[in-house]
């Protein structure tokens, strides 16, 4: 996914159109949309392919009301927030991913929280996202994730990768454009 490409300019074109501007307002990687062109390809398909996770999270979610009692739409996460948080630890967090990229093998699962805790509990809130912002944050990753690999997904988080599926793919406003496995 490019940031100069159609699906780039569709995502940031959503984001800019005044019937959107309040969606997902804390996102840390929604102010950084109009600064694509200065991420390396890496990092601009990652931004693109979590603000991507959200539209799909709105389009396929159900209404409902966050904290500030605001009706919002968004996939259901009862009794998947534990597999949410893990793939957004494993995928984000910052200790977790310099030690990868000097070719350490780490899996979170693995590791005792007690005894290695810089690489367990990287939330959406050490971003500044609390509640309903932080729950948007889980699932936008979670689907970005999906995306890019549907078998770690089904893997390391089954019941997520089942709900994605049951909100995505008989919804006609989306399985159109996109359909989990």
């Amino acid at each position: 996914m490019s940031s100069d490409g159609p699906q780039g300019k569709a995502i940031r074109a959503f984001f800019e159109d005044p019937e959107n501007e309040n969606l997902f307002p804390n996102c840390p990687f929604r102010r950084e949309l109009p600064h694509l062109h200065e991420f390396d390809a890496a990092s601009a398909d990652i931004i693109l392919g979590h603000m991507l996770g959200h539209i799909i999270d709105h389009k396929a979610g159900q209404p409902c009301r966050n904290e500030s009692g605001e009706m919002v739409s968004a996939i259901n996460q009862d009794d998947i927030r534990d597999e949410l948080r893990f793939v957004y630890n494993d995928c984000n967090n910052p200790r977790l991913n310099e030690e990868r990229k000097s070719g350490a093998d780490l899996d979170p699962a693995d590791l005792d929280p007690y005894r290695y805790p810089e690489y367990h509990g990287f939330d959406p809130e050490q971003r500044g996202c609390f509640g309903a912002d932080a729950r948007a944050e889980l699932m936008a990753e979670a689907i970005r994730v999906y995306m890019r690999n549907p078998n770690y997904l089904k893997t390391v988080a089954p019941n997520v990768a089942t709900r994605i599926r049951a909100a995505v793919n008989p919804n006609p406003a989306l399985n159109q454009i996109t359909q989990f496995n």
